[in-house]
């Protein structure tokens, strides 16, 4: 019985060793989505202000 007992033990502990992993995948998606949205953000209000700038300086 002690033998099934590891058996066990071993492939519930790779079992749990798998969800840890897709948790990090999905996780570094969603930080990675983030990091686009927050990094578009600004940038975009960025260029509206160069290009109002450049209206103005350039006179066009």
């Amino acid at each position: 019985m002690d033998t099934s007992n590891e058996k066990t033990t071993g492939t519930t502990a790779e079992r749990q060793a798998v969800p840890p992993l897709k948790v990090y995948l999905i996780a570094l998606a969603v930080v990675g989505a983030g990091i686009m949205i927050v990094h578009e953000g600004p940038m975009h209000i960025a260029g509206r202000v160069i290009t109002s700038l450049q209206k103005l300086v350039l006179g066009i």
